[in-house]
């Protein structure tokens, strides 16, 4: 069965045991000005057995005055079994008053089940480092 979190607090940021994955960035307009209030859906299938889920982490984060976000997780893996084996990534839909809703995924740089259809978008490829203990990422959408 699934675990749920983030379903009740709508801004909580979800805190879990495991690899720390910390996501910054910010969220801008077309014309690359910061949005202020622009609300980010995270959403990240942690582990698959035999395609059952395990974990579903959920959150949302809104963003500040200079339209900032932090997102404090853990890191996503990989699922699939044989030939066919997804590379660990995260969704992010981001709502903005009056504007269609935009919704992604984000990969990350190294993952040794990136296909070609991802590495096609290197847009959308997260570098991630790690500092003490934790894996850090900026992405600005």
């Amino acid at each position: 069965m699934p675990i749920l979190q983030g379903r009740s607090s709508p801004f909580k940021q979800i805190f879990r045991e495991g690899d720390r994955l910390i996501i910054s960035g910010r969220v801008l307009d077309m014309q690359c000005n910061p949005v202020k209030g622009a609300v980010l859906d995270f959403d990240k299938l942690i582990l698959m057995e035999n395609m059952t889920m395990r974990d579903l982490y959920l959150g949302k984060i809104q963003t500040d005055n200079e339209g900032k976000y932090v997102s404090d997780t853990k890191h996503p893996k990989q699922y699939g079994e044989g030939d066919f084996i997804r590379p660990s990534y995260i969704h992010v839909k981001v709502g903005i008053p009056d504007q269609p809703m935009y919704t992604t995924q984000l990969y990350f740089e190294g993952d040794p089940y990136l296909t070609n259809h991802e590495k096609q978008k290197p847009s959308l490829i997260m570098k991630v480092i790690k500092e003490n203990s934790s894996k850090k990422a900026n992405f600005d959408l």
